[in-house]
């Protein structure tokens, strides 16, 4: 938001990586389908796995 008030457009690479579809996005989606331990039921209630609860709890 800082550059958006300064009218500088928004940066679209981030440590030489653009954000979305990256190798880290590939890695951390691998991994969070291994580590996958929620119940049939949490699943179905659209409960997050617990390494999405980290990421949505840090991004959001």
């Amino acid at each position: 938001m800082i550059r958006a008030e300064h009218g500088l457009p928004l940066r679209q690479d981030y440590s030489g990586m653009r954000p979305g579809n990256n190798s880290n996005d590939t890695n951390l989606s691998m991994f969070d389908q291994g580590s996958d331990n929620r119940s049939f039921f949490q699943r179905m209630s659209g409960q997050p796995t617990p390494i999405g609860k980290i990421l949505n709890d840090q991004e959001g």
